[in-house]
């Protein structure tokens, strides 16, 4: 799939390019080489440049990164970053899970129950801040959420905002909870975890769920005839479900590993990026655990660990 996307509306269009997501560490090494601080990635920064610059790939960005952008308090560094940021990704932002669900479901409940089903092309790619960060109404206003793809807005934006204490706190707080479930559960088989990962996702979607079974007749019992194992396929059929849920169970997996705060955050930016770009660039111990599960082969999508591979991947 890594390239065919979630749903098309009047905020998610077509992207033709290469669509190429970076870690933000990442974006930071190529800011250092434009800043002159480490020339190791001068040529690569350069090389990214051009192919914006000849129409032949973007590089998204995702809520993800606003909110790790947000945590930089030196402004200096965030401004360089922002602008950057900004001039590559020309405004395109990977749309939040939540306002691809519904379509994802269908999708999925059709495959999964051999219903007739008449799904429209599409990529997951957008210009609204507020489908990026999942608003789906009573939100930021339209006509504000525009002068997002004005010149300069989107740079400000990603220069100026900034987080609370409790905000990063919060972070902790989710990690900490992960590390909780994951020794409570760390001797039972992998097959059980899956399943009582999946149960706490579904409780979370269960209204959505409801209300797209219905629209093929399905009530909820026909959901608990699959049996836990066919509820788990289910789920694995939503795309970033399927990457969410198993690069979750890889990582628990690590036990001499203290989940950090920023997991939840690569997860759900890996969870997006993976089905629906044609080259990822992330952490090594990310790019690792995406290979043993095999979503670099399922959804053919390049998986890097190193910015000195990008050019190639790009067929330089």
């Amino acid at each position: 799939m890594g390239n065919s996307g979630g749903v098309e509306t009047e905020n998610l269009v077509r992207v033709p390019q290469s669509i190429v997501y970076l870690d933000l560490n990442k974006w930071i090494d190529l800011a250092r080489a434009e800043a002159g601080k480490d020339q190791k990635y001068a040529s690569i920064l350069k090389f990214c440049e051009d192919r914006v610059t000849e129409g032949q790939a973007v590089f998204p960005l995702s809520s993800e990164h606003f909110m790790e952008v947000a945590k930089i308090g030196d402004d200096s560094r965030r401004i360089r970053l922002a602008g950057l940021m900004a001039r590559l990704s020309k405004g395109w932002l990977i749309a939040a899970p939540n306002t691809l669900l519904v379509a994802e479901l269908r999708r999925a409940i059709a495959m999964k129950f051999n219903k007739s089903h008449a799904p429209q092309a599409a990529v997951a790619f957008t210009r609204s801040v507020r489908t990026a960060f999942g608003v789906l109404e009573n939100g930021m206003e339209a006509r504000n959420d525009i002068l997002f793809q004005l010149p300069g807005v989107l740079e400000e934006l990603l220069s100026t905002a900034r987080t609370t204490r409790d905000f990063v706190n919060r972070w902790q707080t989710f990690a900490n909870r992960h590390e909780d479930a994951r020794s409570r559960v760390c001797d039972e088989p992998p097959e059980i975890r899956k399943r009582a990962y999946c149960a706490r996702l579904t409780i979370g979607i269960q209204d959505r769920l409801q209300s797209v079974m219905k629209e093929f007749d399905l009530e909820w019992k026909d959901l608990e005839s699959l049996g836990p194992e066919g509820c788990v396929e289910l789920l694995e059929l939503v795309p970033f479900f399927d990457v969410e849920i198993n690069l979750n169970l890889q990582r628990n997996q690590h036990r001499d590993r203290k989940i950090p705060p920023n997991d939840e955050i690569d997860i759900g930016f890996l969870a997006m990026a993976i089905p629906y770009c044609n080259i990822v660039v992330t952490e090594r111990f990310w790019a690792d655990l995406v290979r043993r599960a095999n979503f670099h082969l399922k959804y053919r999508t390049k998986i890097l660990h190193d910015m000195d591979e990008l050019s190639l991947a790009l067929g330089a």
